[in-house]
């Protein structure tokens, strides 16, 4: 059976978590962890581009040393107080006489309309959870594909970051000699790992502690429906 192997590197306020993991279609494997403090941050913010460079560069070329690979690209999850939350909706009319079915680019297009209209313009988005798609003002589907309607509203819940910061994170990585293969959010990423399906189906709140930040997410229908930010974490106990 094919597998993947892939690395990712958690940069938190007080230390860099990277790993090194095969997968395949039913388990993940830990080939190889490297842990290492960080220097160059402040809160999740850069504040010294170079110092974050040389940590990133000595613990992922550490990890490749240890599994002798040659690993290049990086999954990497952040965590600070410049990711934050919000609704967003957006409705389109889709025929103004009779109705009409709702294909694959209706959806594509009525998200990118909800992505429009509820992120800032120095944001990036991070995560985009649908709640849910409204049909003519009244039936209230989770799946509208094939559908008649003659307009319809998309509910979402996002996660978005400020564009600089999360640029200069970029930064630091590719100055260290790696590509970025893709950014989450900390909390997001812990609670696709550590909560079960049936856990997020049924509804769980994930507490995820970091040094300086405390992030409470509340997952229900296997979709993330809250979000809070606490500047409080293990930093902040003696």
């Amino acid at each position: 059976m094919k597998s993947n192997i892939f690395c990712g590197l958690d940069i938190g306020s007080s230390k860099l978590t990277a790993i090194l993991a095969k997968s395949d279609k039913r388990r993940i494997e830990v080939l190889a962890t490297a842990v290492s403090a960080v220097s160059g941050l402040s809160k999740g913010v850069v504040n010294n581009l170079a110092d974050l460079s040389d940590c990133i560069q000595q613990t992922l070329d550490k990890l490749n040393k240890e599994t002798e690979s040659k690993i290049k690209r990086v999954l990497v999850s952040i965590n600070g107080d410049y990711v934050r939350a919000y609704p967003a909706f957006a409705m389109v009319a889709l025929s103004e006489r009779g109705n009409h079915q709702i294909s694959l680019s209706d959806m594509d297009y009525l998200r990118k309309q909800t992505r429009l209209l509820g992120m800032r313009i120095d944001e990036t988005i991070l995560h985009e959870f649908p709640q849910g798609y409204i049909l003519d003002d009244t039936h209230s589907v989770v799946n509208p594909l094939g559908l008649l309607a003659r307009k319809i509203r998309l509910d979402s819940y996002i996660l978005s970051a400020s564009y600089a910061s999360l640029e200069n994170i970029k930064t630091a990585v590719q100055q260290s000699g790696y590509e970025v293969a893709d950014i989450v959010y900390s909390g997001v990423a812990s609670g696709l790992g550590v909560l079960s399906d049936e856990e997020r189906k049924d509804g769980s709140l994930l507490i995820d502690f970091g040094a300086c930040f405390t992030g409470l997410l509340f997952f229900k229908d296997n979709i993330l429906r809250d979000f809070k930010m606490i500047p409080f974490g293990g930093s902040d106990i003696t």
